[in-house]
């Protein structure tokens, strides 16, 4: 999110208090969580996703090895399909 990122120091923080230093790993970590967390569905960030998402995405999942097996529908097409959901979609 754009928004988010642009909050994000660019640089490291340094100050003599302790709770308002900020490292470059946790500036890079937090940009990451923020571009999964904005991105749709993979097996890669499904830890980011809630979890009523997580249950329903298994739920799908499950259904589509089911019909893989009895219409032939291929399990490929549902992580394709599944990209387009978002954080919250399942709510």
């Amino acid at each position: 999110s754009p928004p988010l990122t642009s909050l994000l120091p660019k640089h490291p923080v340094r100050s003599s208090k302790p709770w308002n230093c900020i490292s470059q790993l946790q500036i890079d970590t937090c940009s990451t969580l923020i571009s999964k967390t904005s991105a749709g569905w993979s097996p890669k960030n499904h830890s980011v996703f809630t979890p009523t998402d997580r249950r329903s995405i298994f739920e799908v999942l499950r259904v589509g090895k089911r019909l893989e097996q009895q219409e032939g529908v291929f399990l490929d097409l549902w992580p394709y399909i599944l990209s387009f959901v978002g954080r919250g979609w399942f709510l």
